[in-house]
């Protein structure tokens, strides 16, 4: 003899849920979505199944307000010029000064014997 189906853990599945009484007067009022063309403008239809030729987009308007970045200047830190940075600088790459030990530097003053 098998042994006995085991309830699984969780809700009724789909066919087995008991609805509200509200939830079954709401799914009968919902209504299909309104398809609006993207490129006509008229309803029942997509962008993609329109029968007419695709509209071109006009042109974007300049904005009244530039962006942030678009002030920004450029400094090289390799020459200290405006307008390129290091990786595009066309003078000769500046020698780093040498490696300082990390950390903090002592309180106490090396002495040198």
């Amino acid at each position: 003899m098998p042994p006995p189906d085991r309830i699984m853990p969780g809700g009724p599945k789909n066919n087995d849920q008991i609805k509200d009484p509200s939830e079954e007067a709401s799914s009968q009022n919902s209504q299909k979505s309104i398809v609006t063309c993207s490129n006509c403008a008229q309803t029942g239809h997509n962008k993609r199944t329109c029968q007419i030729e695709p509209v071109p987009k006009p042109p974007n308007m300049p904005q009244e307000f530039p962006s942030y970045h678009a002030k920004a200047i450029m400094t090289c830190s390799n020459c200290q010029q405006t307008g390129n940075n290091k990786r595009k600088c066309k003078r000769e790459p500046v020698s780093k000064p040498p490696n300082l030990p990390p950390g903090r530097p002592s309180k106490r003053q090396k002495t040198i014997q």
